[in-house]
């Protein structure tokens, strides 16, 4: 199981106390700009397809045919969050989203689309908020598990133009129940991912995976890992900034751990879906 690595906890409590801190300040101007993001957004959305309805939700969530069967809820938080950190680039990425989002055409997903991913704990406990925000039943739920201290895997489907969340409702049109699911969904993303490092290469240097999509999923095999902390000792660290960039080597606790720790901060925030700012041993 993937923990944050021993002497990250103070100095990122510090920072969670300082980011804390900084929204209590500056609590109604981030209200504002939200609420004038979401509503740019809205406007773009409508401007980009308009046979779709779309409205304001709540703060940063947009809902798409709202009643209908093919009602959606549509989340602005990773953008928001991305436009904060690197704003000479927001452009680009609003109009990506948009463009993508509001011109998807969902279609039923089938057991060859399934596909694991990796997210941390923030993004579960979204979820979870957004679903009772909205008021679902369970068969709204998304289906993840626990891999580590604040990282889970999720069960998702892989089409021609999107990635989305498989949800109960989804498992029963298919027929399959969770352990079925992720066990098809594990054995399909592992068959296109490289291999775990060497013990050899990896104490030589550290390894970068990087440009291919579900490179978050290499955390979910346990079983490679083990093997592979057995072989190079307790220094072992990972860190998953995004889906498309896993970061293998081996550093002791202590001052170099400390000072990496705040250059994949630092990385995680130019990432336009950071998956988490921290750096794992496995244990």
């Amino acid at each position: 199981m993937w923990g944050v690595g021993t002497g990250l906890m103070a100095s990122m409590k510090q920072a969670v106390t300082l980011a804390l801190a900084t929204l209590l300040f500056g609590c109604s101007a981030a209200q504002a700009n939200e609420a004038q993001f979401t509503q740019d957004m809205l406007a773009r959305f409508k401007k980009t397809n308009q046979e779709i309805a779309y409205e304001v939700s709540d703060a940063l969530t947009l809902k798409q045919n709202k009643g209908r069967d093919d009602e959606a809820v549509i989340s602005l938080n990773r953008v928001w969050e991305f436009c904060k950190n690197v704003p000479d680039d927001c452009e680009r990425v609003k109009a990506e989203f948009v463009e993508k989002i509001g011109t998807i055409k969902l279609s039923e997903i089938k057991a060859a689309d399934l596909r694991v991913m990796v997210r941390d704990k923030q993004y579960v406990e979204y979820l979870r908020d957004l679903q009772r925000k909205q008021g679902k039943d369970e068969g709204t739920a998304v289906i993840y598990e626990q891999i580590g201290s604040d990282l889970y895997t999720m069960l998702a489907a892989d089409s021609e133009n999107s990635i989305e969340l498989v949800n109960e409702a989804g498992l029963k049109k298919l027929g399959l129940g969770r352990e079925a699911a992720f066990a098809v969904g594990k054995k399909q993303t592992a068959s296109a991912l490289p291999n775990l490092p060497e013990p050899a290469a990896l104490g030589k240097s550290a390894v970068a995976f990087e440009g291919q999509e579900y490179l978050s999923a290499l955390l979910v095999d346990q079983a490679g890992w083990q093997k592979l902390s057995d072989a190079v000792g307790p220094n072992l660290f990972v860190t998953v900034v995004s889906d498309k960039f896993v970061f293998v080597g081996l550093v002791p606790d202590g001052y170099g751990l400390n000072a990496f720790k705040k250059t994949v901060v630092d990385d995680c925030t130019q990432q336009e879906r950071c998956i988490s700012p921290n750096v794992y041993r496995f244990r």
